[in-house]
């Protein structure tokens, strides 16, 4: 399991004892904290704190074969907030499309589908960790991942309708649990100060663990094969140009492209990085094209998962 990046970050080379001694503290709290990681994982004890536990019922009974839309609904209406975060992603602008309006939820898991409902269970369960008491010295790092989670997750569902490469459903969700890792992460190293403090080695053990983490979670969750694979690669590049295009490739391009800024970026190094565009087939003057005409659609999908 990966853990030398961070070693090599919290290794430099010391001007004095003191910043010696410092240093060789905070490498030991990360080779400690990595060794919990890696022992978590092995035995897939990864759980996030503050998770409200309706939310993982919603998961367990989406894996039922054969479930019904009305027993998930009535799952789903056990927990105010929840059935609130659900009407509210039926009735959203980016899943109605002009229908009507929606008050009943049986009714509402019918019209967005299950992939959907287990993203409106995630986008609620991360709005719970959020603003957990336990986890208010982490708010503000939390958030910023979760606006993350929610631009990725927009991205790929745009990209999956664009190529027809995956289900634009399962897009959407394996974009907002690309950076779960990371969460639970912040979240385990609330005992270890010095990690959350140094944002060299946070980042390190984030990039590091993310994906690994990620794929534990989407497992111990139920989600298919497939989203937990491309969560787990995808940050990998190594895929030929030729192949069947999947779900992998939509996440990556989508988790590369979340930092393009339309007048400031240059579309060319943003594809030329990356094989995972050529797969697709997307060029630099088609991703432009793609992002500008699905800009309206990217913020209607985030103001559905509530961003």
């Amino acid at each position: 399991m990966p853990f030398t990046h961070a070693m090599r970050s919290s290794t430099q080379p010391a001007v004095d004892p003191e910043s010696a001694a410092a240093a060789a503290a905070l490498s030991a709290q990360a080779f400690e904290f990595v060794q919990k990681l890696a022992a978590e994982l092995s035995t897939g004890r990864i759980e996030l704190p503050a998770f409200p536990e309706v939310a993982v019922r919603v998961h367990r009974v989406l894996a039922l074969p054969d479930v019904t839309d009305d027993r998930i609904a009535r799952v789903i209406a056990s927990d105010a907030g929840l059935a609130a975060r659900m009407l509210a992603m039926a009735n959203s602008a980016a899943l109605s499309r002009g229908g009507r309006a929606i008050v009943d939820l049986r009714q509402a898991v019918t019209r967005v589908g299950h992939q959907h409902t287990r993203s409106a269970a995630i986008a609620y369960a991360m709005g719970q960790i959020r603003m957990a008491e336990s986890l208010a010295h982490i708010r503000d790092e939390l958030h910023v991942l979760w606006q993350a989670s929610t631009l990725v997750a927009a991205l790929a569902h745009v990209v999956a309708v664009h190529t027809k490469a995956a289900n634009a459903d399962e897009a959407l969700l394996s974009g907002l649990m690309h950076n779960i890792g990371s969460v639970y992460i912040l979240a385990r190293a609330d005992r270890h100060s010095a990690l959350l403090s140094d944002v060299a080695v946070r980042d390190a053990i984030t990039t590091d663990w993310n994906a690994h983490i990620g794929r534990s979670i989407a497992e111990n969750w139920c989600m298919s094969d497939e989203v937990a694979e491309a969560i787990a690669e995808q940050a990998v590049d190594s895929r030929p140009q030729s192949g069947r295009r999947d779900l992998l490739d939509v996440l990556s391009v989508a988790v590369r492209t979340a930092g393009f800024q339309p007048g400031v970026s240059d579309p060319a190094l943003v594809v030329a990085g990356a094989n995972t565009f050529g797969r697709l087939g997307i060029d630099a003057p088609m991703l432009e094209k793609l992002l500008a005409e699905s800009a309206t659609e990217v913020e209607e999908l985030r103001s559905a998962l509530g961003d």
